[in-house]
């Protein structure tokens, strides 16, 4: 993830490179000063929009980095607590404001005559248990676990007095109420690297630019300007993209 100074160092290296390709092109086709003062205004504009972009980019993957570590955290902790604990929590975040709710065996028996039945685990569903639980509450089940598979959505399905609350579900009902559960266990992180599609390194950058300096300054001494325009400007794209795509190493 890029820090408010890499995408600040990028942003002018864009911006320089965005005039040079620019200034050397316009050149031959518009009047000079015009040509400067065009290429200078279009460069500002790709750097402003290459800085507001990076920043937006910046801030939604740090929000959705954090939503995504928070819900996994919820979920492992959910998992390994005891069923009596899990129902205290979906106590707090469901019924605390119910009177004549109560939890009873780890399921929380509401005062409608239904229930709510938690099963956070690393493995499926008890169905009996599930099955024991609509013929004692026959005002309906909820199940609350974090996924369902295609085979206990289709079994589960066949009961109307049944409804299913996967972890995403929940997950946004924790947020609502801005209650989590204990953090029993802590995951550890770990960092995953993205490898870009090309080989493209950001040290590169600057040697790619050299390139691109050297064969545009050669169009201006050459009869056959075309080869070293785009030898040129293919350096300084290059050196563009390693820098904004490019690994650190």
């Amino acid at each position: 993830m890029r820090t408010r100074f890499s995408i600040i160092s990028d942003t002018v290296f864009i911006l320089f490179s965005s005039f040079v390709i620019l200034s050397v092109f316009l050149y031959y086709f518009t009047p000079y000063p015009f040509s400067l003062i065009i290429a200078f205004s279009l460069a500002i504009i790709s750097g402003v929009l290459f800085y507001k972009t990076a920043n937006r980019k910046k801030a939604k993957s740090i929000d959705g980095k954090l939503e995504k570590q928070k819900y996994e955290n919820a979920m492992i902790n959910l998992s390994v607590s005891e069923k009596e604990k899990q129902a205290d929590f979906f106590y707090s975040l469901y019924c605390k404001k119910e009177d004549g709710s109560k939890i009873k065996d780890g399921t929380i028996e509401l005062k409608n005559g239904g229930a709510i039945l938690p099963f956070f685990s690393f493995s499926e569903t008890d169905r009996g248990e599930v099955l024991r639980a609509l013929i004692k509450y026959k005002n309906g089940v909820t199940l609350l676990a974090e996924n369902f598979s295609d085979s206990e959505r289709a079994f589960f399905g066949k009961f109307n007095n049944l409804t299913l609350k996967d972890g995403k579900e929940v997950f946004s009902d924790m947020k609502t109420a801005n209650l989590f559960p204990e953090e029993v266990i802590i995951p550890e992180k770990r960092k995953r690297k993205i490898s870009f599609f090309l080989p493209l390194h950001k040290k590169k950058a600057v040697s790619f630019l050299l390139y691109g300096l050297f064969f545009l300054s050669f169009s201006f001494f050459v009869p056959i300007k075309i080869y070293y325009l785009a030898f040129g400007t293919a350096f300084i794209l290059s050196a563009v993209l390693s820098r904004i795509f490019g690994k650190d190493g």
